[in-house]
């Protein structure tokens, strides 16, 4: 590669050896990501190209730069890299993965992001995302960004396994020294230090004052002359280039971007551009490559092309956005006629607007509200700029684009009153968390005014309302503001399958869930399999519904179904719900391996996509298992983050499941006390919609406190709260009558009522229920007299809490066979004794079931190279060599 570099390469002899190393580990599967941080000028860049200019040609570089300009464009830095989607950042970020694992196939990759503090939110997001997701791939993610506030990647960057950060220091006197002699300029120990201390050290400067200084006014000592801004040097340092080379810096200052020499030329009206190129590169402004096609060229600084454009004179900065215009793709050719633009121009404003309309349909949202917010600013119509500025504001919306709407607040209240414009304010105020400024809004949005299409704004009022009630937990107005947008004439698709939505979990609040599922099924086939793909997220809302409605077999039909939909290219909107369900009815059937693969995957797209209404459950589901396993620390931790979470949003389901995370972890240390302080609080209070998972809990630990009265009650209260919302608990009330009838001192009952459930119960009724009836059992046969039947039945539960990993319950059920008399309690199955990672264990649980190595990657979100090689590591753990030795060792994983 020809680097036009600021100078020639000094010093950072360490960063350099981290990228080496960062290089080597990605030969080796050995991913990582390369932090490297610094203000303007610091070097980012020089260092970059140092360290590509040594790859062996075997490397695959894929390269790109975030652009100021661009950064309210949703996903455009991230179509640079390789995605070709803006359906979140969880899916963006899949896609990247796809793109650089197929890049692998040629070599090691080494994936630049350069200038990330310009990129948009979206695109940070969804590389963020691909960067947490990197598994035993052959990638080098290395980004590049200066000082500040990235809350963003703050986390990612903490982790060392995971990211290396290169923070570049001020230069010291030695290279400062080493720079001045590269530029033929020997300087004293005493001079250097003198040009460090006066240019702090700052590459830039000390570059500056290289080129603006003779080497008798560097070596004089005197005082050295105070720097001039880097404007002034980047004008003086032009005033020395032959005037074509000037003409073709201001034309590569207006086309702002990576293009090759010949266009600049076109743009500046330069038939032959090479030789003012020239004088332009020894001035040591620009770079190139003569290697590709076409020999493109930028400036080696931003800094550099800003002080190029802003020292245009007006109308040569408009002649040549013109000239641009004439010149680059039509991607670009709005840009710069806009940027040429010196008054109202309406021609301009309907072709923005009809772009935009194009924009619409492609899918390509956030560039649509660009094109609209354009067309507004060279409208010569108060009217027609008023209307594009509030349409601009919706489609930055429906783009995820919320700061982008915030900005435009002030203007769009002074836009004159309509539907469209009390829409975006409310979803703006409702975004910002101002429920009540939200509510006023969007209920004027729904009075509308006549005219085409305010039918559609109302209905889209209406459903936002409905919303807003289901997140407040008003359930009657859920389903009132739910039934008014259905009952309007104008309505599009999506709004319609919203009204469905917020109105049958608004029914499911009010009656319970299967209420909500009668009004569904007046929606949906029965078959999720006739569902098609445009309503997953419905069949998301049934699966939830059901769920609530203590029906688990059918909520996991749904669900695979949504999982089968994804991989076929649905995406909704409640990915990370759909995961977060799969875990938590998984971990009551006992599935608990499989259950972890998706509690895990949940949480991971959660946090990529920011969705802070159900980062709390999935904490509490990830935090629930790892409790009934044992693995205290990390249970603790996701524990803690879901009570934080919990609180912060106040939603009803997040705080309860906070709440049952912390009784599962109580429960798995035997506190029963602990449990009742927890579940007591939402016994007192239950929701309609609740399945009363956390009341046969309840009432367990009251009898293991010996508080038998309570017990009662609680018992009476469930079967009657179990009535009340259709839901059918028999089974588990048969087991607590049972228990009841034990510690009452009835044992001949209860030995009828344990002989009923364990004919009754099956794989629906929740597994550490399962578990308790088998231990139970068994303690009262033993204390009875019945050592074999009773050793019979502890041996079951045994067996069942060993096949799941549940060593704190299987401590407790050991103890009761050593009670027992059994001469050689069973010794409980070490988890650990495979050594397998958690990654190592996802992939030996799905290949176990029969997947092959695609599905195995399409359900983990990772690369099939991935996949390949944890396969490798657990075949030479386990001592086997096929997927049929590892499918027949009927290992819990």
């Amino acid at each position: 590669m020809s680097r036009g570099a600021i100078a020639d390469f000094v010093g950072r002899a360490a960063e350099l050896a981290s990228l080496a190393s960062a290089f080597e580990e990605a030969v080796a599967a050995h991913p990582s990501v390369v932090w490297i941080e610094g203000p303007a000028g610091s070097g980012k860049t020089t260092l970059l190209e140092e360290a590509l200019v040594g790859l062996p040609e075997e490397f695959v570089i894929i390269r790109a730069q975030a652009d100021e300009v661009a950064n309210e464009v949703a996903y455009e830095l991230a179509r640079q890299l390789g995605s070709d989607t803006a359906e979140g950042a969880f899916f963006a970020g899949q896609a990247l993965l796809g793109t650089w694992a197929r890049s692998q196939e040629r070599g090691p990759v080494v994936v630049v992001v350069e200038d990330l503090h310009w990129a948009d939110p979206a695109s940070s997001q969804a590389i963020l995302s691909a960067a947490r997701h990197l598994d035993q791939d052959r990638i080098v993610l290395i980004l590049t960004s200066r000082p500040g506030p990235d809350e963003q990647w703050e986390r990612f960057r903490r982790d060392d396994g995971r990211c290396k950060e290169l923070i570049l220091r001020a230069f010291d006197a030695n290279e400062v020294a080493d720079l001045a002699a590269a530029r033929g300029i020997e300087l004293s120990p005493r001079q250097a230090t003198r040009l460090t201390e006066h240019t702090g050290g700052h590459p830039l400067w000390v570059h500056t004052l290289l080129v603006e200084l003779s080497p008798d006014e560097l070596r004089n000592p005197g005082d050295l002359p105070a720097p001039r801004s880097l404007a002034s040097a980047v004008t003086a340092r032009l005033s020395e280039v032959s005037p074509s080379g000037r003409a073709l810096a201001a034309a590569l200052s207006v086309i702002n971007q990576r293009v090759a020499l010949a266009v600049v030329g076109r743009v500046a009206g330069i038939a032959q551009p090479l030789e003012g190129f020239e004088s332009l590169l020894a001035a040591g402004l620009v770079r190139w490559d003569s290697r590709e096609p076409g020999s493109p060229v930028d400036f080696i600084h931003p800094l550099y092309r800003l002080a190029v454009y802003e020292d245009l004179p007006p109308t040569s900065r408009r002649d040549l956005h013109r000239s641009a215009a004439q010149v680059l793709t039509p991607t670009a050719v709005l840009t710069h006629r806009v940027a040429a633009t010196d008054g109202a121009d309406d021609a301009l404003a309907d072709e923005l607007e009809a772009s935009a309309a194009s924009e619409k349909v492609a899918g390509s949202i956030a560039t649509a509200a660009r094109n609209l917010l354009w067309a507004s600013s060279v409208s010569g119509s108060t009217e027609q700029s008023e209307r594009l500025l509030v349409e601009a504001g919706l489609a930055f919306l429906d783009a995820g684009q919320t700061p982008r709407a915030t900005m435009l607040r002030a203007q769009l209240e002074a836009c004159r009153d309509s539907p469209t414009r009390s829409l975006v304010l409310g979803l703006i105020d409702w975004e910002l968390g101002d429920v009540a400024s939200a509510e006023r809004w969007l209920g004027n949005a729904t009075e509308g005014h006549g005219g085409e299409g305010s039918g559609l704004i109302s209905a889209r009022a209406w459903v936002q309302l409905a919303e807003i009630h289901v997140f407040q937990g008003r359930a009657q107005g859920a389903v009132d503001a739910a039934r008014r947008a259905m009952a309007l004439d104008e309505r599009d698709a999506q709004t319609e399958r919203l009204a469905w939505i917020h109105q049958s979990v608004g029914e499911a609040m009010m009656h319970g869930g299967p209420a909500g599922l009668d009004l569904l099924s007046q929606r949906l086939p029965a078959d999720p399999e006739q569902i098609p793909d445009r309503e997953v997220d419905m069949l998301v809302t049934r699966a939830t519904l059901a769920h609530y409605s203590a029906r688990p077999a059918s909520a996991l039909a749904d669900l695979r179904v949504v999982l089968g939909l994804i991989r076929r290219g649905a995406v909704p909107v409640q990915l990370a719900r759909c995961h977060f369900l799969m875990a938590s009815i998984l971990t009551n059937r006992g599935n608990w391996d499989e259950a972890l693969i998706h509690a895990r995957t949940a949480l991971a797209v959660a946090s990529d996509d920011e969705l802070v209404w159900v980062l709390s459950q999935c904490h509490a589901a990830l935090g629930t298992l790892l409790a009934y396993r044992g693995e205290w620390e990390v249970a603790e931790h996701h524990v803690a983050r879901a009570s934080e979470m919990g609180a912060s949003n106040e939603s009803l389901e997040a705080m309860g499941t906070a709440r049952l995370a912390r009784a599962a972890l109580a429960r798995a240390r035997n506190e029963p006390d602990r449990v009742i302080d927890e579940l007591a609080p939402l016994a007192s209070f239950a929701p309609a919609l609740s399945a009363l998972h956390f009341w046969p809990p309840l009432i367990h630990a009251l009898i293991d406190t010996n508080r038998i009265d309570e017990a009662q009650e609680q018992s009476t209260r469930l079967s009657r709260g179990a009535d009340e919302r259709r839901i059918n608990l028999d089974n588990r009330v048969l087991l607590i009558r049972a228990r009841l009838a034990v510690a009452s001192g009835q044992p001949e009952m209860a030995v009828t009522l344990f002989d009923e459930a364990r004919e009754k119960f099956g794989p629906e009724d929740p597994f550490l229920d399962r578990v308790l009836l088998h231990r139970s059992y068994g303690r009262l046969l033993h204390s009875r007299g019945d050592r074999r039947r009773g050793i019979a039945e502890l041996r079951i539960a045994w067996e069942m809490l060993t096949g799941v990993g549940a060593g704190p319950f299987v401590t407790h059920v050991e103890a009761d066979l050593a009670t027992s008399g059994l001469p050689s309690a069973p010794k409980s199955v070490s988890r650990s004794t495979l050594d397998l990672t958690d990654r190592e264990r996802d992939v030996a649980v799905l290949v176990a079931q029969g997947m092959s190595n695609p599905e195995v990657a399409d359900h983990l979100y990772v690369s099939r190279k991935a996949v390949e090689f944890h396969l490798g590591n657990i075949y030479g753990k386990l001592g086997i060599t096929s997927r049929r030795e590892l499918r027949s060792k009927q290992f819990s994983f």
